[in-house]
Parts: structure tokens; C-alpha cells; sequence
């Protein structure tokens, strides 16, 4: 079971006397020249990217696939030299990070990821520039129509959620795919900020497409690069959910794609998925492509906001029917579970908020994995703002069952 953000006016003076109304005159200075030195410290600084390059240049040069699971488990700024090119999956930021000196992914490449165990998002923390003229793919998985696959839930991209079983009767609603979203439409959520970084949510098959396997998907991942130089983008970047059902126009259930940078440049294109998020924020754009013009934030200033504070609001489950959950719940769906509960009783459910206000609603998601899901309201039994625990009393049914916790502000 699992728990799982100036331009300067210039004014034209001609010339301006001193304010103490003596003789002397300021020479007139042309417009031209007060605009390049206006602009001229903000193209030349580079910004505060906290990447000390220990993974490396990444520059494939055939299609590859990055095993997050072979990341080392360890705070994300840790020199990784000695590991270069795996990666740091930091379990208190839920990302797989890696620090490159530059990246260069050649056309007709294309970069794609098996999912670290956490099924954590992908950051990118860049020393110089960025150039991708291939494809770099964070995508969800579609269904299979081998029916032997039916009873497998479908993997989201990193950061994404994974989709629902393909079996006529059991798990047949969009419900069944685990993430937040609760109809078989593609719903847009988080924030505009992309913090945290969080991927889309999956889906099973809607009813009426219970048949074949195929008709359910995985939620778009997540991904942050962020580079003190560049992005120069000839190719593409994607976030789109599973194909989940034949004929579909588009990829639904999109992840979140998140750029920052002092120059992004070039004529490529960005896919966040039907319903996903995409943010670019740098302090000079030369994007060709008229389609990326509306996801252009104010410029990132000279230290990026890449993490969320340390004051965020939180949300976990502590403990289900009296036992502990773990701190990081790889969330298994066979083999060994995160709790193991027996009993066909109500069981409590305790979950914790931090700098969450009391005002606010917590619920809790239940996704068994053959069953639709439900949602339960939970109770506050103590605690303020800064930390509270809350209640809820569900039952759960035989075989895997997920837990999630939403916390919605008043």
C-alpha cells in the first residue's frame, strides 16, 4: 500500500539638467545604446544551476535507455563521479538527478528511461548548455493487446502513475489507474509552477473499452532540465500519457515538462500530453516554434527555484491498521506489499500533514488492484499547521489494494 513555481523602461531625455539647476548638462545618450546596456549583464551572467558535473557529458550517439534503478540512493548535490551517468535517486525529494557537465543528444537518437523502483521524476542539472536535437522521451506506457498481460498494470513515465489492469469485470473503470485523476478524461493538476514535479495520472480501461487490453494507459512522467547555459532544442522533449485507446487523436493523460535556462533557441517542440503542464523559463527566448509562446514564465532570476521550500505542505500516511508505512513505499503491486493487513474489519488509516492549514480537507484514495477505487474523507484528531494527524477508517479487499492521500487547501 502506498501514500505516495524586468524589463527597463527607458525614457527618451534628450538632454537632462542637474538638480541643482546649474549649467551643466548631461550629454544625450542614444536609446540604442542605453537598451544594450541595460541587457547586456543578463545574456553574459550565467545562471545559479547547482550542478558540480560529477555524471558527466551525456552525448549518446544510438538510441539508449537510462536505468533509473541503477541510481545511487543518496542526497541529490553529492558528488557522483565515481557512479558518473547513473544518477542520485534522493528519497526526501522523490527525484532521480543527474548533474552533467553538458548534454547533446544527436538527431535520429532517441533517450528514454526504465523506472527506479520509486517511479521518481527526472532532473537534469546541466553545468553548460543543453542541445537536443533528437528525441527525449519521459513517456507513459499504452496497453498490450496480449491478453496474458491484462493482470499487469501498465507503467507510467517517471514521475508518472502506473495504469489499470485490462481484466472485463475487474478494475474496469478509468478509477482503477492510480494517480489523482478520477474519470477517464485527461485532467490537468498540480500547479503551473511544476512544484513538485509530478507526472499524470493512469488510467484502466473506461467501460465501454474494456476490451481489448490495449484501451488503458500510463500517466505522462516528469522532467526538469535545467542548465547555467543553453537549451537549444532541434528536436523533442515528451511527457504524453499511454495511448489508452485505438483511434485516439492525441496522448492523453500528459506528465509535466519543465525548462530552465539563460537562452532557449530553436525550431523543436515540447509535448506535456492532453492535460499535462509545461513551463520554460529563461531570461532570453529565440523559440520558433508559435506554439510554445503561451508557456513562457517571468524569467528564472539568478538562482532557479528547482526544489520546493522546506516549509511546503506535506502529506503522508503514517500507519495502516496500527503498522508503521514505510518513510519511501516502493508501492509493489506483487511480491512483497509495503503493509500486510488481514482482516475483513475497518481498519484506521493515520495520516500526517506538515504546514498544511487545519481548515483543509484529507482524503484517502483506495485502489485495490481488482476492484474500482473509492475515495474516504479523514478526520483531524490533533495537531495545528505545522503538523496534524488525521483519521481515516476504511475496509480493504482481499489481494493488493494502493492508498493515496489528498490534502486540498480551504
Amino acid at each position: 500500500m502506498s501514500s505516495p513555481l524586468l524589463t527597463p523602461t527607458l525614457k527618451e531625455t534628450g538632454q537632462e539638467t542637474q538638480p541643482n539647476n546649474s549649467n551643466m548638462k548631461r550629454p544625450w545618450i542614444p536609446m540604442a545604446w542605453l537598451v544594450a546596456l541595460a541587457f547586456l549583464p543578463a545574456i553574459r551572467a550565467q545562471l545559479n544551476i547547482p550542478s558540480d558535473g560529477s555524471d558527466g557529458v551525456f552525448a549518446p550517439s544510438a538510441n539508449v535507455e537510462i536505468d533509473l534503478s541503477e541510481a545511487t540512493t543518496d542526497v541529490w548535490d553529492a558528488d557522483n563521479s565515481a557512479r558518473a551517468g547513473r544518477g542520485i535517486y534522493d528519497a526526501e525529494k522523490w527525484a532521480v538527478v543527474f548533474k552533467f557537465a553538458s548534454v547533446t543528444v544527436p538527431a535520429d537518437v532517441k533517450v528514454t528511461f526504465k523506472n527506479h523502483p520509486s517511479r521518481a521524476p527526472v532532473v537534469w542539472l546541466v553545468q553548460g548548455d543543453v542541445v537536443i536535437n533528437g528525441v527525449v522521451s519521459v513517456d507513459g506506457q499504452a496497453g498490450d493487446d496480449n491478453e496474458s498481460l491484462a493482470h499487469v498494470n501498465i507503467e507510467g513515465g517517471p514521475g508518472g502513475f502506473r495504469g489499470g489492469l485490462g481484466v472485463s469485470g475487474d478494475g474496469n473503470s478509468a478509477d482503477s489507474g492510480l494517480g489523482p485523476a478520477n474519470s477517464y478524461y485527461s485532467l490537468s493538476y498540480g500547479n503551473p509552477q511544476i512544484l513538485p514535479l509530478i507526472g499524470g495520472p493512469g488510467h484502466g480501461p473506461a467501460s465501454q473499452y474494456s476490451y481489448p487490453p490495449k484501451r488503458r494507459a500510463g500517466g505522462g512522467g516528469a522532467i526538469l532540465i535545467a542548465a547555467r547555459g543553453s537549451i537549444t532544442l532541434g528536436g523533442k522533449v515528451t511527457s504524453n500519457g499511454g495511448d489508452f485507446r485505438q483511434g485516439a487523436s492525441s496522448p492523453m493523460f500528459g506528465g509535466a515538462i519543465k525548462l530552465i535556462c539563460q537562452e532557449i533557441a530553436g525550431g523543436g517542440t515540447l509535448e506535456p500530453g492532453s492535460g499535462g503542464r509545461l513551463r520554460i523559463e529563461a531570461n532570453s527566448q529565440k523559440l520558433t516554434h508559435p506554439s510554445l509562446a503561451d508557456y513562457f514564465a517571468p524569467p528564472p532570476g539568478p538562482t532557479p527555484v528547482i526544489w520546493p521550500p522546506a516549509d511546503a505542505p506535506k502529506a503522508r500516511i503514517v500507519s495502516v491498521d496500527g503498522q508503521p508505512a514505510p518513510v519511501d513505499p516502493p508501492a509493489r503491486l506483487n511480491g512483497q506489499p509495503d503493509i500486510m493487513t488481514q482482516t475483513t474489519n475497518q481498519v484506521e488509516v493515520v495520516i500526517e500533514t506538515l504546514n498544511f492549514p487545519i481548515e483543509g480537507s484529507v482524503q484517502l484514495r483506495v485502489i485495490p488492484k481488482y476492484a474500482n477505487a473509492w475515495w474516504v474523507g479523514a478526520s483531524r484528531t490533533e495537531g495545528d499547521f505545522t503538523r496534524a494527524l488525521w483519521v481515516a477508517r476504511t475496509t480493504v479487499v482481499q489481494a493488493y489494494t494502493t492508498l493515496q492521500v489528498r490534502a486540498a487547501a480551504p
